[in-house]
């Protein structure tokens, strides 16, 4: 029997106030697809992901996470289980040794007793280590998370990703803070490690040439509407790189084109 799709949306549209930030929009992502969100900031990225996740409601439309509606997925071992998202503050807490801040991806398995308890005694030692193991940096398990610099706090927020185990990885900019070489590191490991779970990894970036090189689907976005949605074999770097032309620049290289400028 087919799988479900991880996620289907059916005319979703998000607003707020007097801007619309996600345009009523289409789409369906299966499981084990690796995609990347691409476009200007302003496009709608952030909205989507929090959306997939179940963080914020659409004004319009229908979201169907593995055939659930949201709504039958509370915060909690349900929700759990399916979708996990870093966030592109990394949602941390910098006092906290680096255990714990990864022990925070089975809080929503935990009872509120065993949470507790872990803040004191922290539970499933072993498995946090092999998630920062897995992530490079298992030497730094007792370490104060504000000691780490901002590669290894991703490298954290990964881990923690990692234990939580949900069939769906969203990341928000996941790269946006380190440096070029860095920034490579993670998506290797970030998209290793789905391909290696079966993980749907749907991730928003800035650069283009990143989405390509890791990313088997692109879906781009523009002022909330879907710019384009295809296999990343079948894009080429100059169309990628016009979904990044400023509106005046747009509508001067359209005009030149017609003959009207």
């Amino acid at each position: 029997m087919k799988a479900l799709p991880m996620f289907q949306l059916n005319g979703v549209g998000k607003s707020y106030g007097m801007t619309a930030a996600l345009a009523p929009l289409s789409l369906t992502i299966e499981q084990g697809e690796t995609i990347a969100l691409v476009g200007p900031s302003g496009a709608g990225k952030t909205t989507l992901l929090n959306i997939l996740a179940g963080l914020i409601k659409p004004d319009t439309g229908q979201v169907k996470i593995e055939g659930y509606p949201p709504a039958a997925l509370p915060p909690g071992p349900k929700r759990s289980r399916k979708v996990g998202i870093m966030h592109q503050q990394f949602d941390l807490i910098e006092q906290l040794p680096v255990i714990h801040n990864v022990l925070a991806g089975r809080l929503g398995e935990w009872s509120f007793f065993r949470s507790l308890f872990s803040l004191l005694v922290p539970q499933d030692v072993q498995l946090a280590r092999a998630a920062l193991s897995r992530v490079g940096i298992a030497d730094k398990i007792h370490l104060r998370t504000s000691r780490l610099s901002g590669g290894e706090k991703q490298r954290v927020a990964l881990a923690r990703l990692s234990v939580q185990d949900p069939k769906a990885f969203l990341a928000d900019e996941p790269v946006s803070s380190l440096d070029p070489v860095r920034a490579e590191d993670l998506l290797v490991m970030l998209t290793r490690l789905a391909i290696e779970e079966n993980k749907t990894l749907v991730a928003s970036l800035h650069s283009p040439e990143l989405a390509l090189r890791y990313f088997s689907r692109i879906i781009a976005l523009r002022n909330g509407n879907i710019y384009f949605d295809r296999s990343a074999s079948q894009i080429n770097s100059e169309e990628l790189a016009g979904l990044y032309i400023l509106e005046k620049e747009a509508i001067d290289v359209e005009s030149a084109a017609s003959g009207k400028a």
